[in-house]
C-alpha cells in the first residue's frame, strides 16, 4: 500500500481552511460615519456619541470635535438619520428644544449643515423626502417645511390643546400622537390635511412604531398615577378604499419614564419596551394585558432605561441609561432569539442620553 505524504505546502492549506472555516466571515467594512449615533441631552448643552460595533469602541463628543468646540443643540430631545438625495451619506435631524430649532448635520463628514428656525413649543421631526419634512408643536400644529428652500409650505392643526408630538409615516398617511388629548390624528400628506382621527382608551401616547403588518403601535405613558398606561395597536383598515381604523388595547402595571422607550425587532415582529422594566411581546399577540417578565438578566432587570433602539445592522437592542447629573451608560443587549437578553458591551456616553439613531 502506497503511503499518503503531507508537503509543507499542503498541510499549511489545511490548516488555513480549518480557521477560515470556523470564522465568522463579514466582509462588510464600516465607515467612519457609520454606527450607532447617541444623543446626550445634557443641563446645559447637547452632545452626541458614536458607537462603532466593528471596532468595539465609543466616542463621545464627537459633534464638538468636528465642529469648533460647538455643541449640536442646547437641549436635544431627540436625533433621526435619513439617506438619500444630497446626502448619500445620510443627515441627521436634532430636535433642539432649547432653541425651537431643527440643526442638521451632514453625516458625509459629520459637520454642522443649516438649522431650521421659525418654530415654536417643538416637539419632533420627521423628514420624509430628501427636500421635505414634518415638524410637530406642543401649540397643536404640524408644520410641514420645504428642507431646499427653508420654507414652511403648510400647517396643519390637530387639535386645541393636542400637544402634537410623535410621527410616523406609511405610505402617504402620516399617523401623529396627540399626548394631551389621547388620539392619533392622520393627515394625508398629498393634500395635508387630517383625514381620520383614531381614539386612543389610554392616556399620554408618547412613542410609536410600524410592524409587519403596517399596524401602528402606540406607547402609552399614562397617568401620573399609573392607570391607563400600556401599548395600543392601531390597525388600518381600506373600505372601498376608504382608510378607517379599529384598536387593540393592552394595559400594564407600571410606566416609562421617556418618549424614546418602544423599539421593534428587525423583522418587525418583536416589540421591546418598559413595563417597569424591559420586556419583549409578539406583534401577533392575543394577550391584553402586558408581559411582565423581565427581558434583561438579573443584574439590569429593574434598571431604569432613557431610551431604548434596536440597531438596524445587527439587530441588538440598545439600552440608555441616564445617571442624574452625571455621565450616562449605553448598554448592548443580545436579544436575537433568546428568552434573557445577555449582556454584550457596556459603554460610558454623555449627560442623559436621551434618543439613539443608526446609519449604515
Amino acid at each position: 500500500m502506497r503511503k499518503m505524504r503531507f508537503t509543507g505546502l499542503y498541510f499549511l492549506a489545511v490548516l488555513t481552511f480549518a480557521f477560515t472555516a470556523c470564522k465568522e466571515f463579514d466582509d462588510t467594512v464600516l465607515e467612519v460615519n457609520h454606527g450607532a449615533f447617541i444623543l446626550n441631552q445634557g443641563t446645559e448643552s447637547s452632545a452626541v456619541s458614536q458607537y462603532n460595533y466593528e471596532n468595539k469602541s465609543c466616542a463621545n463628543n464627537i459633534f464638538r470635535s468636528k465642529n469648533g468646540n460647538v455643541a449640536p443643540a442646547t437641549s436635544g430631545a431627540s436625533i433621526v438619520i435619513r439617506k438619500g438625495g444630497s446626502f448619500p451619506s445620510g443627515r441627521a435631524y436634532v430636535v433642539d428644544r432649547g432653541t425651537n430649532t431643527i440643526q442638521t448635520i451632514n453625516m458625509a463628514n459629520f459637520v454642522y449643515d443649516t438649522n431650521f428656525g421659525g418654530l415654536n413649543a417643538l416637539r419632533h421631526v420627521l423628514p420624509v423626502a430628501d427636500d421635505k419634512m414634518y415638524v410637530t408643536s406642543s401649540d397643536s400644529l404640524v408644520i410641514a417645511i420645504n428642507t431646499t428652500n427653508q420654507i414652511h409650505v403648510d400647517t396643519v392643526i390637530t387639535g386645541k390643546g393636542s400637544g402634537a408630538g410623535k410621527m410616523v409615516l406609511i405610505g402617504k398617511y402620516l399617523y401623529v400622537a396627540n399626548q394631551s388629548i389621547n388620539t392619533i390624528s392622520v393627515i394625508d400628506i398629498s393634500k395635508n390635511s387630517i383625514v381620520s382621527t383614531v381614539k386612543l382608551e389610554l392616556s399620554s401616547p408618547v412613542d410609536m412604531v410600524v410592524d409587519a403588518s403596517n399596524g401602528i403601535w402606540v406607547y402609552c405613558q399614562g397617568e401620573s398615577d399609573g392607570s391607563k398606561f400600556g401599548l395600543v395597536q392601531v390597525i388600518r383598515n381600506f373600505n372601498t378604499g376608504i382608510l378607517a381604523h379599529t384598536t387593540k388595547t393592552i394595559t400594564g402595571v407600571s410606566h416609562g419614564n421617556s418618549e424614546n422607550c418602544l423599539a421593534l425587532s428587525l423583522d418587525l415582529t418583536t416589540l421591546y419596551f418598559v413595563n417597569g422594566k424591559v420586556v419583549k411581546m409578539s406583534v401577533y399577540t392575543t394577550d391584553t394585558t402586558l408581559p411582565e417578565t423581565g427581558l434583561l438578566g438579573a443584574e439590569y432587570k429593574n434598571t431604569v432605561f432613557t431610551s431604548l433602539a434596536t440597531d438596524s445592522k445587527t439587530g441588538y437592542l440598545y439600552c440608555a441609561q441616564s445617571n442624574e447629573g452625571a455621565n450616562g451608560k449605553l448598554f448592548i443587549f443580545n436579544n436575537t432569539h433568546k428568552t434573557t437578553a445577555t449582556l454584550i458591551e457596556q459603554y460610558e456616553v454623555g449627560i442623559r442620553p436621551v434618543s439613539m439613531a443608526f446609519n449604515y
